[in-house]
């Protein structure tokens, strides 16, 4: 027996051919020869779809909008989650990045995967540190004041 040869996909002429042959052979049976086709073309399929159309994370805030709307949550439960409504403002607003905390809480009350709370980069809206202007320091730490007396930062 004599099989056709596993068809390349390389633009949407091939991939729309390669779809139709797929419904085509939809309910074949495994181990026919049909059936072999249908893995090799869904195979080839999904090849060229994650090359040609790759998906990236979601934005943490979009991923707290879907799960709400999917699962019917409210903005009450947003607040509860997250502590306050002016937290939960700026979170959904960009305006606060979201702290290890807050993903933990989110992710227990709303089954957030921790994948799609984690982002590498700060929302776009967050602002930036102005320049020449020194970070705030910990509990305990001691810096110099503008008049040269040294101050020790306590715990509020």
């Amino acid at each position: 027996m004599r099989t056709a040869p596993a068809p390349i996909i390389e633009n949407e002429e091939d991939l729309a051919t390669a779809l139709a042959r797929l419904s085509e052979i939809f309910d074949a049976e495994r181990g026919t020869p049909e059936g072999d086709e249908f893995e090799v073309l869904a195979t080839m399929i999904e090849s060229y779809e994650r090359k040609s159309f790759p998906l990236s994370a979601p934005n943490p805030v979009a991923a707290i909008r879907f799960a709400m709307e999917q699962r019917g949550y409210t903005y009450a439960d947003l607040v509860k989650a997250v502590g306050s409504s002016s937290r939960a403002s700026d979170i959904m607003n960009g305006r606060r990045a979201l702290t290890l905390r807050v993903i933990r809480r989110l992710q227990e009350a709303f089954k957030i995967p921790l994948s799609c709370l984690i982002s590498d980069t700060p929302p776009p809206s967050l602002p930036k540190q102005r320049p020449g202007r020194k970070p705030a320091l910990a509990v305990g730490e001691t810096s110099t004041s503008t008049y040269g007396r040294r101050k020790k930062t306590q715990a509020p």
